[in-house]
């Protein structure tokens, strides 16, 4: 007898996970502790949606981070500058 359960979520809070995710906003392994949805199902929607023709969307969402990361650094990098030049003064 197979012990798991097996449970259906509805379709608004999935909506909600993968929006979450695909923006960036959130990990995927977050968005399933904070929506209690094991995190290998969540991987399984993006790999659903990507196998349907549209974008794959875990290569989005690490372009996203990698994307703010960098702005980041170049924030920072900037305002070192800014700094040395106003000390050359």
């Amino acid at each position: 007898m197979n012990s798991k359960r097996r449970w259906a979520v509805d379709p608004e809070t999935k909506a909600r996970v993968l929006e979450s995710v695909r923006n960036g906003s959130v990990r995927v392994r977050d968005a399933a502790k904070t929506y209690g949805v094991n995190h290998s199902t969540i991987y399984s929607w993006l790999s659903q949606e990507a196998a349907s023709g549209q974008k794959n969307s875990t290569e989005v969402i690490r372009l996203r981070r990698e994307n703010k990361a960098l702005f980041e650094l170049v924030g920072q990098l900037t305002a070192e500058i800014q700094k040395s030049k106003k000390k050359s003064w």
